[in-house]
């Protein structure tokens, strides 16, 4: 008996050498497996594009550009979607209305990249668009959006919630520029950067008005806004880049209500297309 079990223990060690031979072999044929192809894509783009979080994306320019970033936001949204949930519908149909009267003035300067609820993002190359035509851009986007929301007021027909405080809306617009790296999901367009990151944290503000147009500093070299304009500097503190100090412009609302320019029967008419309109919106 303990002949036999001393021979049993002789054959375990001279056994152990053989597994660790075969436990290497197979641990180093894991780690030199092929790796999934779908894994290698991923690594591959990583490698190339490290400012992109997608293995699925395609950047649309080989090198991080110097893009004017411009985002127009409607002050006052949330409150004005909150108003009633019987009125989200018309309150829909107004923010539609303001967000097409921004996109179509902002689009004979800028590039329109989305949506974001009550925001369209808009870049321009800092090479191409001057400083003169970018001022005059952001001042066309203001007044397109102050003549559609008179619009909207006047021939309102509806007494709800959202309709009755559509002059309650304004815009506020961020302007910032840096470099980013644009590229593109499937349909989707999007950029990646520091730039970007900046221009959103600076739409929650400490400037405590609803309408202005806030440049940061540095930015101002590639837009031009007009002199006359009241203006004041105030510094914000982003997590992400420090302290930065902007010049906030003062923009009048220079579309002013002309009831007696227009005849009865045009204002009767404008109101029962709104309200047309705005049935539609609810079916």
């Amino acid at each position: 008996m303990m002949m036999d079990m001393n021979q049993d223990g002789h054959m375990l060690w001279m056994l152990l050498p053989v597994l660790a031979v075969v436990f290497a072999a197979a641990f180093l044929g894991f780690q030199l497996r092929p790796a999934p192809k779908a894994a290698v894509a991923r690594l591959q783009a990583q490698s190339r594009f490290k400012t992109s979080l997608y293995s699925g994306s395609t950047p649309t320019s080989a090198e991080p550009e110097d893009l004017l970033i411009v985002i127009p936001d409607i002050s006052g949204y949330t409150h004005f979607m909150s108003l009633s949930k019987l009125a989200l519908a018309h309150a829909h149909y107004v923010i539609a209305e303001l967000l097409t009267a921004v996109l179509e003035a902002g689009e004979k300067t800028f590039h329109p990249m989305r949506l974001e609820g009550d925001a369209v993002v808009f870049h321009a190359n800092v090479a191409v668009v001057g400083p003169r035509e970018a001022g005059d851009g952001l001042l066309r986007i203001m007044r397109a959006f102050d003549a559609r929301r008179q619009s909207l007021a006047r021939e309102n027909a509806c007494l709800c919630k959202a309709c009755r405080h559509i002059d309650g809306l304004d815009l506020k617009i961020i302007v910032h520029h840096g470099e980013v790296l644009r590229y593109s999901m499937g349909t989707m367009e999007d950029m990646s950067g520091e730039a970007i990151i900046t221009a959103h944290r600076l739409l929650k503000n400490s400037v405590g008005q609803p309408r202005y147009i806030l440049v940061t500093e540095g930015t101002g070299n590639f837009v031009e806004i007009p002199s006359g304009l009241p203006h004041r500097t105030v510094s914000e503190t982003i997590d992400s880049a420090g302290t930065i100090s902007t010049t906030v412009y003062n923009v009048p609302n220079e579309v002013k209500p002309e009831p007696g320019s227009i005849e009865p029967g045009a204002v009767l008419t404008a109101k029962a297309l709104d309200l047309t309109r705005k049935l539609r919106a609810v079916v």
